[in-house]
């Protein structure tokens, strides 16, 4: 058997995901016994995996890793579990997953809270166009 087909399928077997690539290269802190060259080739090490993993290979590539991150970074732990689950790549995509996630949980909720006695009405106007009322639009 070639040694370095072996090796690649050993590597492979012991690769992380992104993600725990991504919370490596965010949660790495220098160590008192460091030095800060040691630390920063370590921290390098760590983003060149998370990248690898993601498969970043161009500077756009790149610009829509950090600007993924930085979008699930601002949202709710629950959109932030949809978008991950769905490996949304792209900040438009990763966008649109997160409007139809909360329209559509949006209205579950307004239905549990119904079911629960509270009822929540949605504010209507009613009239047309003349200004006279009785008619909803």
């Amino acid at each position: 058997m070639d040694y370095d087909k072996v090796k690649k399928a050993i590597l492979q077997a012991y690769e992380l995901v992104p993600e725990a690539y991504r919370q490596k290269f965010r949660k790495y802190r220098k160590a008192d016994t460091q030095t800060y060259v040691e630390f920063a080739y370590q921290k390098e090490r760590h983003f060149d995996r998370w990248c690898a993993s993601k498969k970043v290979s161009t500077f756009d590539t790149l610009r829509q890793l950090m600007l993924v991150e930085e979008f699930k970074r601002c949202v709710n732990d629950d959109i932030k579990t949809h978008l991950e689950e769905n490996k949304a790549d792209n900040l438009k995509e990763v966008a649109n997953l997160a409007d139809q996630y909360a329209l559509t949980h949006k209205f579950s909720k307004v239905g549990q809270t119904q079911n629960k006695g509270q009822f929540s009405r949605p504010n209507k106007k009613y009239g047309n166009s003349s200004g006279t009322t009785g008619q909803m639009y």
